[in-house]
């Protein structure tokens, strides 16, 4: 797996902070049933949690910019390109993309 370098304070309380309404990611549930349900999510801890769910979809692009926009991690986001320009399915950019973001969440609770 990738290493990410330990985060500095102010990423580390970015990433630990929840984000106001105007600066959510949108997810989305699937089900059998109900198709798709937009779930909301205001948190790197949430998107984390979301991305382990079953049947998780996320616009990979929106995550892309939500990182590097909204958490201001530069390295996170350019790990995560690297991963999302691979020949895998869906699937597996999502559990890719959580491992990167747990790692990450895991550094800045250790900053905290």
């Amino acid at each position: 797996m990738t290493k990410l370098a330990k985060p500095n304070k102010t990423l580390a309380s970015r990433i630990l902070t929840e984000v106001d309404y105007r600066k959510h990611i949108t997810g989305y549930q699937l089900s059998e049933r109900g198709g798709a349900r937009p779930v909301k999510l205001y948190s790197f801890e949430e998107v984390v949690n979301f991305l382990s769910a079953p049947h998780p979809r996320i616009d990979f692009e929106a995550l892309l910019v939500w990182v590097q926009d909204v958490m201001s991690d530069l390295e996170l986001t350019s790990k995560l390109k690297t991963t999302l320009h691979q020949d895998v399915s869906d699937y597996e950019k999502s559990l890719r993309c959580r491992e990167l973001m747990e790692q990450r969440l895991a550094q800045s609770k250790a900053v905290g």
